[in-house]
């Protein structure tokens, strides 16, 4: 059996009669709205998942304009996810003032359940070259379940077609956001791109990708499965760019870690920040 299998029964099993819950942060800015959006788009009606719509309230700020207000901030996502035909659930919490807000927002996501939390690469204080906002970074690296970074290009939405770039490496992580890719990311008739990156010099003693092409046969999902390959100093953060640009893709999925066990992979780190496209890090702690 291979270990894209293994991974497929053992997340199923953990998944069994359990609906996927999406949760997105909102507070407002234009990249909540491409948030709400990115969510609604992975939201599988006929599957009966959950959205719910997360928003960190602060009483101190009494100098925001009334858009900003949580009753008009309600209204105005409840009226979105209508249009997207998503049904929502919306929770709102006052900030503790002693956490961060990143703090805050992960027990209100904790509080979901949420399989997977969506938000903006960058709130109201606008968007910096290659730096995330301090809430995306955060939640990256200490949020237990998936995180769903959306960039100013959004990513899949709601009733559309999308080509999912997939980045493996043979690992158990990697495996793991397959499995979650297929079975409750992606929409019907996405495309689905799949890409190992090796340096040209690299012994091949096994065909990583070989699994990755059965699974895709034996789901009649539509896609590649190829290598990418770096030339000269290339570092693999590289070749994952490069594969995204090649595939035209509208989003990027990634296991947590690579071989190297660490939390937060320097490749994950990297594709995050310098990518120009939505991207999903995926967790699981109950099945790895």
């Amino acid at each position: 059996m291979s270990l894209l299998k293994e991974m497929e029964g053992k997340a199923l099993a953990a998944w069994k009669a359990k609906k996927f819950r999406t949760a997105v942060a909102i507070d407002g800015s234009l990249m909540s709205d491409r948030a709400m959006s990115v969510a609604a788009g992975f939201n599988y009606a006929t599957r009966s998942d959950k959205l719910y719509i997360l928003h960190i309230t602060d009483a101190s700020k009494t100098y925001l304009p009334k858009n900003l207000e949580p009753k008009h901030l309600k209204n105005k996502y409840e009226g979105q996810a209508l249009e997207y035909h998503v049904h929502c659930e919306w929770k709102a919490a006052e900030k503790d003032q002693a956490k961060s807000t990143c703090e805050n927002l992960m027990g209100l996501a904790h509080a979901t359940e949420a399989d997977m939390l969506v938000l903006g690469s960058f709130g109201r204080k606008g968007e910096k070259i290659d730096v995330l906002g301090s809430v995306s970074d955060e939640s990256l690296r200490t949020a237990m379940c998936s995180v769903c970074v959306v960039k100013a290009n959004g990513g899949p939405k709601p009733g559309a077609t999308s080509t999912i770039l997939f980045a493996t490496d043979g690992s158990r992580s990697a495996a793991l956001a397959f499995v979650t890719l297929v079975h409750r990311l992606r929409q019907p008739k996405d495309k689905i791109v799949v890409t190992c990156v090796r340096h040209n010099d690299a012994e091949e003693p096994e065909d990583v990708l070989a699994p990755y092409k059965a699974m895709m046969e034996e789901m009649k999902i539509e896609g590649t499965c190829s290598y990418t390959y770096l030339d000269g100093a290339e570092k693999v953060v590289d070749g994952v760019l490069r594969a995204i640009d090649a595939a035209e893709a509208d989003c990027i999925v990634m296991g947590v870690s690579g071989r190297d066990g660490k939390a937060l992979g320097s490749v994950a780190t990297g594709v995050v920040l310098h990518s120009g496209v939505t991207t999903v890090i995926v967790k699981d702690p109950h099945v790895l």
